[in-house]
């Protein structure tokens, strides 16, 4: 079975800007092959760039990924169907990541690319990093992530800044279950003393 990547604010072609599935989109697939394979699916989704008509670009999905009916109806029916999110030039700190987080399957990576003309690996500069990551947390979105997400230190092949899904709800189950046991365990034993007390005291009626 196919692994699903998805790309986000990204055209699969453009009839201004023929570097889009000249350059940029070759790069996206290069890359997707070299983490995750051959066999995968990307799918792009985007309304476009600026000045950009309906019909002047192509894309899996036109519209963004926002609380449009459209959106969520796309994230309801998504749910945990892809491997790999792409934020390719995205504007990080107005994008919603409980929605991706939704998205991704379990472990499923999120990653923040710059693939372009100018940078066809994808991977953020490190000075272009910093001011983004200083930017997101100035702006509260870096907590966000932080609490879905913990970022992985280039993993594998999927280069720098690298972000894998946290098991959230299978975390809140296991601390639950944890504070049960104790709980079982606590009440055990205020029952094992209570009983040994009411022995004790049976013991000193007897001798009276």
């Amino acid at each position: 079975m196919p692994k699903h990547v998805l790309v986000l604010c990204q055209r699969k072609s453009s009839v201004k800007d023929t570097s889009v599935q000249e350059i940029v989109v070759p790069s996206i697939s290069n890359y997707v092959q070299q983490c995750l394979g051959t066999d995968t699916t990307i799918e792009y989704l985007t309304n476009g760039v600026l000045r950009d008509k309906y019909e002047d670009f192509e894309a899996d999905y036109k519209f963004a990924l926002d609380n449009s009916r459209e959106s969520l109806d796309f994230i309801e029916n998504h749910k945990e169907c892809y491997s790999l999110i792409i934020l390719n030039t995205c504007p990080l700190i107005f994008m919603n990541y409980k929605q991706i987080y939704d998205l991704l399957e379990p472990n499923g990576i999120m990653t923040f690319k710059m693939f372009s003309t100018v940078f066809k690996t994808g991977n953020f500069p490190s000075e272009e990093k910093t001011n983004a990551l200083n930017l997101l947390k100035n702006k509260g979105k870096l907590e966000e992530i932080e609490k879905l997400f913990e970022e992985v230190d280039e993993e594998e092949n999927f280069g720098s800044f690298v972000y894998k899904k946290k098991d959230i709800i299978g975390g809140k189950q296991k601390r639950k279950l944890k504070k049960t046991v104790n709980n079982k365990k606590r009440k055990h034993k205020q029952t094992r003393v209570l009983t040994i007390k009411k022995h004790k005291h049976t013991i000193l009626r007897n001798k009276k």
